[in-house]
């Protein structure tokens, strides 16, 4: 099924504080939407475990309830922003669901869910934490009570980590990736260019250098087979929370390395095979215009493929739907 938005930038700007547009790899906010809509219903938990700049918290606008779960913390104080505004706007006829910002690892998930509507990061980050500091927001009540209850931690858990979130209160997942190698990426690309050439912002018009962070526990840092060897992590942790039946709904997008196309929804298909999920169907998304940092390798690189769409891809856990 192919799937058309327009840019989304004028509806995100209802919704979400300027500085989360500097964010290097947002979902579409309307193709959420879509997925929202398309794969789960009204008063369900929707687990984002690579949450970014917090996309998936539009969901709550239609009456869901959302745990978003981030490495960074500087992305989990810009979603503790855009929730401020975000929880002040339900849609018409829902009621507004709560939200839960928690600062973890998405390759530790156990104990968490049932199914799963996820977009992972594209290669580029090392590591990963042994533990995960918790942040909650929202309301005390509902969700809340409910993270803090049917605990199921490992050894030495404080009692809001990640992996101590009780199983099968979640319903889906939602997810906006990190891009390969971008601190390479971005190094290379400045070096490219004569700042404010045609084409071209000024420095001070964008930031240039954007990037997810130095942290060596980030998978956005991590290339090639090191951000596959992750990844794998990833979709295992989300098949073991999820229970019979569960669904699994990825956002990818191919990137370029070195000039060529890595079709990053196929290699998504095999590694969510080999955890053990079985693929359902797939959508594809136009994308309505090129990113400013597709603009600019084009301009170092004419002859390099272009990416024109996404991927959405569906996966199911045996025991039926």
């Amino acid at each position: 099924m192919e799937i058309k938005f327009k840019r989304d930038t004028s509806f995100r700007k209802q919704f979400f504080v300027p500085d989360s547009f500097a964010h290097p790899a947002k979902m579409d906010s309307q193709l959420l939407i879509w997925i929202v809509e398309h794969y789960t219903e009204g008063g369900e938990t929707i687990l984002d475990p690579m949450a970014g700049s917090g996309t998936s918290m539009l969901a709550c606008t239609l009456g869901r309830d959302v745990i978003l779960v981030e490495l960074e913390n500087k992305f989990c104080k810009m979603m503790r922003d855009n929730w401020e505004q975000v929880k002040m706007r339900p849609q018409l006829g829902s009621t507004m669901g709560t939200c839960e910002i928690i600062q973890g690892d998405a390759r530790q998930l156990e104990g968490l869910v049932d199914k799963i509507v996820t977009s992972p990061p594209f290669a580029g980050n090392k590591g990963g934490l042994k533990s995960a500091e918790s942040f909650a927001y929202g309301n005390d009540t509902g969700l809340g009570k409910r993270m803090m209850g049917g605990i199921k931690g490992g050894t030495g858990s404080h009692p809001d980590n990640i992996d101590s979130l009780p199983y099968g209160e979640i319903d889906k997942i939602v997810t906006s990736p990190p891009y390969e190698g971008i601190e390479s990426r971005d190094r290379s690309i400045e070096s490219s260019f004569r700042e404010g050439q045609e084409g071209i912002p000024k420095r001070g018009d964008v930031s240039l250098s954007v990037g997810y962070s130095k942290n060596s526990a980030n998978i956005g840092n991590l290339k090639s087979d090191s951000y596959l060897e992750a990844m794998l992590l990833v979709y295992k942790s989300c098949f073991a929370v999820l229970r019979d039946g569960g669904l699994m709904i990825l956002v990818v997008k191919p990137f370029i390395r070195n000039q060529k196309l890595v079709p990053l929804q196929e290699d998504t298909k095999r590694l969510c095979e080999q955890a053990g999920f079985v693929f359902v169907e797939e959508h594809h998304r136009i994308l309505p215009s090129q990113s400013f940092w597709r603009v600019i390798y084009a301009k170092r690189f004419p002859n390099a493929p272009k990416i024109d769409c996404e991927f959405v891809l569906v996966f199911k856990k045996d025991g039926g739907l």
